[in-house]
């Protein structure tokens, strides 16, 4: 059973992930979007922090998105599998969430089965 809190992670990634598209990425006709591999660095309460994002294509029309959040206390990593069509429609297919922090380990992941 998926948590509301997880439906809302869900939903902030992959807006998050669309707004990232639309600054970084150009929409074509046939909706290919652009590849890309962006990487931060930053102080936390004087920690380092380190966050990286990447959009990498697996076939014509499916794409792979990761978010890296990485910090002394731990790390967050997301992963979203979707698909683009014509005018620009985005239909979900996988979506990973694995949480190490304060060393407790969590994950939580959504498989989207759209032909059952």
């Amino acid at each position: 059973m998926i948590t509301i809190g997880t439906r809302i992670k869900l939903l902030t990634f992959l807006t998050i992930s669309l707004l990232l598209n639309s600054l970084f990425a150009e929409v074509s006709q046939s909706s290919t979007l652009k590849e890309y591999e962006i990487e931060y660095e930053a102080k936390f309460n004087g920690l380092d922090v380190t966050a990286s994002y990447e959009l990498s294509r697996i076939n014509e029309n499916v794409y792979q998105e990761k978010t890296s959040i990485k910090h002394l206390l731990g790390e967050i990593n997301e992963k979203a599998e979707f698909a683009v069509f014509r005018e620009s429609q985005v239909k979900p297919y996988s979506y990973i969430m694995e949480r190490a922090l304060f060393g407790s380990k969590r994950q939580e992941s959504i498989d989207f089965l759209w032909d059952q």
